[in-house]
Formats: structure tokens, sequence, C-alpha cells
């Protein structure tokens, strides 16, 4: 029992890492995507800096919630 709730950390840290490093770095999906929906690219750096620092707060256990929020 105490894997699975692991395994499920290390997958939403995999995956927060992966999509604000995309936004981060400036991969031209997003950065198309953001200019189309009109926001900016500053927009996209802070939801960038969200879902990083979402990612180093599930390994935090007492905001291990908020991060997954």
């Amino acid at each position: 029992m105490y894997y699975a709730p692991l395994a499920l950390r290390v997958l939403l840290t995999f995956v927060f890492v992966a999509a604000g490093g995309a936004k981060l770095f400036g991969v031209s999906m997003m950065v198309e995507t953001f200019e189309a929906i009109g926001w900016g690219q500053w927009f996209r750096y802070v939801t960038a800096i969200v879902e990083l620092g979402s990612a180093a707060l599930l390994w935090v256990p007492a905001f291990s919630v908020v991060g997954a929020s």
C-alpha cells in the first residue's frame, strides 16, 4: 500500500516538470498556444513557475495536497 501513493507522486512530479519545463523553455507549441489565447508570453512564464512549484510541493508532506491541486 506504500508504493501506490509514491508511484502517483512520482508520476505527477514528472507531468508537472515536463509541462512546466516545456513552457519555461519556450517549446513552439506552448508559445503559439499562449499567443492564440491572447494572454501574452508573461502568462506562459507564470504557469510554468506554478507547475514547477507544484512539483516541488508534492514532496513536502505538509503541502503535498496543495501541490497536487
